[in-house]
């Protein structure tokens, strides 16, 4: 199965060590991330 990047949207919930790193590597890749956590600061990188 082929991700279309540009019509996916991919959503974390939590920020930690390893949800940030994950989301990272999706958004430097071309992914839409969603990121929803209590931290604020957490998700603004």
């Amino acid at each position: 199965m082929t991700l279309n990047k540009e019509n996916t949207l991919i959503g974390f919930i939590g920020a930690g060590v390893m949800g940030k790193s994950m989301a990272a590597n999706l958004l430097k890749s071309g992914f839409q991330v969603m990121v929803n956590t209590r931290t604020k600061a957490k998700a603004d990188p």
